[in-house]
């Protein structure tokens, strides 16, 4: 037998077990929609989207922030066609009024960010139209699920698009998710690039 041989066989082994322990892991990941909608309530005929798409981001909607990815999605599409639009009836559902706003003028912390409260849609108009930039919208219009950032734990589970730009958590008591803050910053267009893909 030669050493090609005998590498083979000796590492063969540890390639299957590895392998193995891939796909056990992999087949454990299940989504923890029970926790993802509120009681007596459940996915229905969103539970294949759900399922599929729960952890598309590279962290689990379900088992992190307890939201189902449909619910994800549908706030973020309301949103991104509520911004691109000027479609007031598509905010209103994704907003969660009183909206805090923070505004920086730079990128750095250390200066006090301006903060604005948005109490309904005419007002959320006259920030869209003046004080946010064309890229900070082309971050919004490029979001979807693959490029959110999922965060979880007990400060503010939920998760976020273009760098914190804006977030969406679930509402309490509710399998719905809405805008719950937006930190309107300075982008750059090297910013957006890397915020809009996956």
């Amino acid at each position: 037998m030669n050493k090609q041989c005998l590498k083979v066989i000796c590492i063969a082994p540890i390639l299957l077990a590895a392998f193995g322990c891939t796909s056990a892991c992999a087949q454990d990941s299940e989504p923890c929609l029970e926790y993802a909608y509120p009681k007596g309530q459940g996915p229905g005929a969103e539970a294949q989207f759900d399922t599929r798409y729960d952890d598309i981001s590279g962290t689990s909607f379900s088992c992190g922030p307890a939201i189902a990815a449909s619910k994800a999605r549908d706030a973020l599409e309301s949103f991104r066609y509520g911004v691109l639009y000027h479609d007031k009836v598509r905010i209103d559902a994704a907003l969660r009024f009183p909206l805090t706003v923070r505004i920086n003028k730079t990128l750095e912390g250390s200066k006090k960010s301006e903060v604005v409260i948005i109490h309904n849609t005419d007002e959320w108009a006259a920030l869209q139209k003046d004080r946010m930039t064309d890229i900070q919208v082309g971050v919004i219009a490029c979001s979807w699920l693959g490029n959110v950032k999922v965060i979880s734990g007990y400060s503010s589970p939920g998760f976020y698009i273009g760098g914190g730009l804006v977030w969406f958590q679930r509402i309490h008591g509710s399998a719905k998710v809405k805008v719950t803050s937006l930190n309107l910053m300075p982008l750059t267009k090297e910013m957006q690039i890397s915020y809009c893909v996956p």
